[in-house]
């Protein structure tokens, strides 16, 4: 069995500092977050050629969820998602169903809408 070892490079005065900072909002920065601005996060942008499956959902509740920690935690959210409307495969999917292509992507688009609320 190969085990892997990492040691932490702070400081002490960084440490109590991001121990301080954790206990004002449960959740110590990182470098990429720094806390002070909205937390943001998004789900891909669904293409709508077919109704959502299994892997929007899960994206969708996986953002979700890290959505509402962040909000739990004291922080203000920006949570995102769309569907994408155009191209051809949509085109092509809305001539298979018979219909034309703003009402093929309203439908499909309204399943997206209704995964989400």
């Amino acid at each position: 069995v190969h085990r892997q070892s990492f040691t932490s490079t702070a400081t002490a005065s960084s440490a109590s500092e991001n121990q301080t900072n954790a206990n004002t909002t449960g959740i110590p920065p990182t470098t990429f977050d720094d806390r002070k601005r909205p937390f943001q996060v998004t789900t891909p942008i669904y293409y709508v050629n077919d109704k959502p499956h299994v892997g929007h959902a899960y994206t969708s509740i996986a953002c979700d969820v890290i959505a509402r920690y962040m909000r739990l935690s004291g922080r203000e959210v920006f949570f995102q998602s769309g569907t994408d409307e155009h191209g051809q495969k949509v085109e092509d999917s809305a001539k298979a169903a018979g219909v034309e292509p703003q009402v093929f992507v309203d439908d499909v688009s309204g399943s997206f809408r209704n995964l989400l609320t």
